[in-house]
């Protein structure tokens, strides 16, 4: 009972602040969310940063085996020695006495144009011969060489030669990682030395274990990298198999993605060099280079593409698809020519890459801010991107603690990927919510206009009874004018002969003759001008309603509507020989422009205008209300289009111009933010 009341309490509590939350603007609650995403991307940032640096044990040997299926690093026992005036020899550095501890695991040196010596003191404390693999954790380098050398200084022996540009069948042991084997007799102590120069930093997570602890560890990591690319593999096989739900574009780019995204994390893993190039050449020696270009043109290209930024934020759209245009040239120059020397090339690679993680990020601010559907988890993916590239040039050893930088990178690259699917489902789950409203919104509309049409037909006809009711009466009344005549001709004559009465009441019966006959004449008259059996409105019958009925109509429409908002609805209509040749699409087109006015309109006027000059017959509405900009003007004229206050479907202005052009008219609108909008209708 206690729990009961107690989550009914939280939940109580929950609801109270999201109803507090959502009464807050949207730009606030937009910043809150950012700031959100931001500090979730910087903590697991700090979650796989560098833990604290092992106790230093330089000075002390090495000493192996170690102990089962472990590996013991080679940093907190070793001692470095920069290149800083040139190459050294094995000899010369022998006898430098200037070397300085290093004392950490993941040992790293900056810049990585200077190379790099080590060396630390290893022992095998069995009594027995070991192997111990020399283990880099790294595909390749620029340039590494491992010695073996006497305590004494004697007997120098070279165990590995590499360069970056030598075939992979070059290297002593057929890995994806650059390793190496050397032999120690029981008890046998020797200084191993190692030289190097990186590709992109001089990070050096070098392990020290025995073949079978290696090997038991790489099918760990092998397990856990076909789970990777087998996750990447069915991610890609459902976007090709949704392709005509979410669309061909964004398929396409989210596909392009997927696949430079696992061919890199490839790369970087050491799979391209072993199985696709192990015969490198000049050209071949870049592609993992090339690789790190395409991915980073290729989240530019889906962020184009998730949110359509085509229409949505054209100048955002602008940029990103020029920066995507400069890095694939950059990217094909570097993998047909390359770009040397190295200290060039990384300058160069760094900053595009860097514009590439901004311009992700600022588009999912952009989402964010604009309430796009999936913008949480966009902006999450692109936050977290570029919060781990930060890291990784302020931190030189982030994410080595939990398998290197093959392991964070396949962590990255998974999240971002989950994230972008998930950005992508919900923004085409909700365009077609929006669609199937649309959709919805336009039959409520067709069943008003066939409801305005059916009642449109009704009062026609209601009309021409009457007409023909009138018809009937005024052939009485001229059969009964026709019949009058002759007794009134008969009394003239009468009075005439009569001279019992004076001459001043002669007069005055004689008047009344003459305005009986007048009446009766004038009847007679027009039945001659029109025809025997018609009224004077029955040759037009066939050419329309009038107009000033079809404005008389759509006026009582809305006069209950336009008094509920205290504005003015006024008509100047045209006399009732000027027809309308469409009744219905006319009534059709003023009423949506009416509807349009009075939504916008507050205790103001509305005028309903009619005009006729040698041009032709003009149908004007004029509102006082807020106004829009020309280029919302053209907006709202496309079906499903509406105002960023707007409540309605979007369709209004849009079926004006269709009735507009079933009628042979043009529409012609006229508006002034602040002041008001002008529509006419000019007819033919």
């Amino acid at each position: 009972m206690v729990c009961r009341v107690q989550t009914r309490y939280l939940v109580g509590m929950l609801t109270d602040a999201l109803t507090r939350l959502m009464a807050v603007p949207v730009q606030v609650r937009s910043a809150l969310l950012l700031a959100v995403l931001v500090a979730v991307s910087i903590t697991m940032c700090v979650i796989v940063a560098t833990p604290p640096r092992s106790e230093t044990k330089q000075g002390d040997v090495l000493q192996l085996p170690a102990k089962r299926h472990a590996s013991i690093f080679f940093g907190p026992y070793a001692e470095m020695l920069p290149e800083q005036d040139g190459p050294l020899g094995i000899e010369t550095v022998i006898s430098r006495e200037d070397w300085r501890p290093v004392g950490a695991r993941y040992m790293s040196f900056g810049s990585v144009s200077d190379s790099i010596w080590l060396r630390a003191r290893i022992e095998n404390t069995s009594d027995a011969p070991i192997t111990v693999r020399f283990d880099t954790r790294r595909v390749a380098f620029d340039q590494m060489s491992m010695y073996l050398v006497a305590p004494d200084g004697s007997e120098p022996r070279q165990f590995l030669d590499y360069a970056y540009d030598a075939p992979f069948s070059s290297r002593p042991i057929n890995h994806r990682f650059l390793i190496a084997d050397v032999e120690l007799a029981p008890g046998e102590v020797q200084d191993a030395y190692v030289r190097f120069r990186g590709l992109f930093n001089t990070i050096l997570p070098l392990r020290l274990a025995s073949p079978e602890a290696f090997n038991q560890a790489e099918k760990h990591e092998v397990f856990w990298s076909a789970h990777f690319y087998g996750t990447f593999l069915a991610i890609t096989f459902l976007t090709l198999a949704a392709a005509p739900l979410i669309g061909w574009r964004t398929s396409f780019s989210f596909g392009f993605f997927l696949v430079t995204s696992a061919a890199t994390c490839l790369a970087v893993e050491g799979y391209v060099d072993q199985y696709v190039i192990p015969d490198k050449n000049a050209v071949t020696e870049r592609l993992t280079d090339s690789l790190y270009f395409l991915t980073a043109a290729a989240i530019l290209i889906l962020s184009r593409s998730v949110f359509d930024l085509r229409t949505k934020a054209r100048r955002i759209d602008s940029i990103l698809r020029w920066t995507s245009y400069t890095i694939l040239t950059v990217g094909a120059v570097h993998f047909l020519i390359g770009i040397e020397p190295r200290t060039l090339f990384l300058p160069i690679f760094m900053t595009l890459r860097g514009v590439s993680l901004i311009l992700h990020a600022v588009v999912g601010v952009w989402a964010v801010w604009t309430q796009e559907k999936g913008s949480t988890a966009f902006a999450a993916s692109s936050i977290l991107a570029a919060s781990a590239s930060i890291a990784l040039v302020v931190d030189p050893t982030f994410g080595y603690p939990y398998g290197g930088y093959p392991f964070i990178m396949r962590w990255l690259v998974t999240i971002e990927a989950m994230a972008l699917a998930v950005a992508i489902i919900q923004n085409v789950l909700g365009i077609r919510q929006e669609r199937d409203a649309a959709i919805q919104a336009e039959l409520a509309t067709t069943q008003e206009r066939l409801r305005l049409s059916l009642a449109l037909a009704e009062s026609q006809k209601a009309y021409t009874r009457a007409r023909q009711r009138a018809g009937r009466y005024m052939q009485r009344l001229e059969t009964v004018s026709h019949d009058i005549l002759q007794p009134l001709q008969s009394l003239r004559s009468t009075l005439q002969t009569d001279p019992a009465r004076s001459e001043q009441q002669t007069e005055k019966l004689e008047e009344a003759f003459d305005y009986l006959e007048a009446l009766a004449r004038e009847n007679l008259q027009s039945r001659d001008s029109h025809g025997h059996g018609t009224t004077p409105d029955d040759a037009d019958a066939a050419d329309g309603i009038a107009i000033a009925t079809v404005i008389g109509n759509v006026a009582a429409m809305f006069a209950t509507d336009a008094e509920a908002q205290a504005a003015t609805l006024t008509t100047q209509t045209a006399d009732q020989a000027t027809r309308a040749t469409h009744p219905v699409l006319l009534m059709r087109a003023i009423s949506n422009l009416v509807s349009n006015s009075l939504k916008h309109t507050q205790s103001n006027e509305i005028i309903i205008a009619f005009e006729q000059d040698e041009a032709g017959q003009r149908i004007s509405v004029r509102d006082q209300g807020p106004g829009m900009s020309p280029e919302t003007v053209h907006d709202m004229l496309n079906y499903g289009a509406r105002g960023n206050d707007s409540s309605g479907s979007g369709l209004g202005l849009a079926i004006v111009r269709s009735a507009a052009r079933e009628m042979g008219a043009s529409l012609d609108i006229q508006s002034t933010p602040e002041t008001g909008t002008v529509a006419t209708l000019i007819l033919p």
